[in-house]
């Protein structure tokens, strides 16, 4: 939910308790509260306000007007300038405190650098609880290497350790298609045994691709998982975590010439994975066509629709070449779908 910040005069001060009822009985939070004008406030009138201020409420001054102040904040830049290490961390922790502790990622490749390191911020942080799948001497050496401070909480399993365990059970899930001779050679890939173990619900997800291509990280899944009963495909998204929206594009790595239909379906899963993560999503579908793409795009929408029963979800028709960030992603297919996580439908429209 988005906060507001109020800037009034000094001498407005006293009417501080009016202006924090008005806003909660509105349902607008109140982010701070900027005093203007030369003189500071009184010392006393600022006894006053020590029950918002203890509440969490900041209250800070400025010898500037009130409209100045106001132009000031309008433009005010929210991005993270590189070298402020100091609040990237604070916002880094502010967003792992919103993410469920008890998720369990697993991350292959246990022993590659990146992703020693990338699971040491996750464990720390709170992110998620962790599971490597390396040998634990291989990652500690790499750990020491780089300097990388593992938590004592995160979890390092050794592959050669569990491999076994999973034979049968893969057979069984492949039941006709391969031996148990066949099972334990591809449980020698972590993708496979790690593939298996989230089949198993054993955790809540992997991570891989340091090392792995797309293709023989999805593959495992599509033989063991399989597509969910009330979809046809699976599809892909990226996350683009811009300063004040988040973009889910998708479908940029599975499927490279959907159709209508599959697009309608791409439409929804993308929308529901960012719903997943706590986005309202508005659904736009690009394309870098314009003869008849205005056909192809109510076939979709009609479709889509179709599929969700009630339209829940808002559909624009963007030209690739009008979103900055896209430009920058030769390859992205030719017809795609842009999930937005905008403030307003205005926003998404334009």
């Amino acid at each position: 939910m988005q906060a507001y910040c109020l800037c009034v005069p000094v001498a407005y001060l006293l009417n501080l308790h009016k202006f924090h009822s008005l806003a909660t009985s509105n349902g607008i939070p109140l982010a701070g509260l900027v005093l203007t004008e030369h003189h500071e406030p009184n010392p006393l009138v600022l006894e006053f306000c020590q029950s918002a201020i203890k509440n969490g409420l900041p209250i800070l001054h400025t010898p500037l007007s009130t409209f100045e102040t106001a132009q000031q904040l309008a433009n005010l830049s929210n991005e993270i300038p590189v070298d402020d290490t100091e609040r990237a961390d604070q916002v880094t922790r502010f967003v792992s405190s919103h993410i469920d502790p008890e998720w369990l990622t697993q991350m292959l490749n246990g022993d590659e650098p990146r992703t020693i390191q990338a699971a040491a911020i996750c464990q720390s942080r709170g992110i998620a609880q962790c599971v490597l799948l390396a040998k634990p001497e291989a990652v500690l050496e790499v750990a020491k290497a780089r300097n990388i401070e593992l938590p004592v909480d995160l979890e390092i399993i050794d592959p050669d350790l569990i491999r076994e365990n999973y034979v049968t059970q893969m057979v069984e899930l492949r039941k006709g298609k391969l031996n148990e001779l066949q099972a334990r050679e591809q449980l020698q890939d972590t993708v496979v045994l790690g593939t298996m173990m989230l089949a198993l619900d054993q955790v809540d997800g992997l991570v891989s691709g340091a090392i792995h291509t797309t293709a023989n990280t999805v593959r495992p899944a599509f033989q063991l998982i399989k597509t969910a009963p009330e979809y046809s495909l699976v599809s892909s998204i990226f996350f683009m975590l811009l300063p004040d929206e988040v973009y889910v594009y998708g479908d940029c790595a599975i499927n490279p010439d959907p159709d209508a239909e599959q697009l309608a379906e791409i439409a929804i899963q993308s929308a529901d994975s960012a719903k997943a993560f706590g986005i309202d999503p508005r659904i736009a579908m690009i394309s870098y066509s314009t003869g008849t793409s205005g056909a192809v795009l109510a076939a979709l929408k009609h479709q889509t629709l179709k599929w969700l029963g009630v339209p829940m979800y808002l559909f624009f028709q963007i030209s690739i070449q009008a979103i900055p960030p896209i430009k920058q992603f030769s390859a992205l297919p030719m017809s795609s779908v842009l999930v937005l996580c905008c403030k307003s439908e205005q926003q998404a429209a334009h």
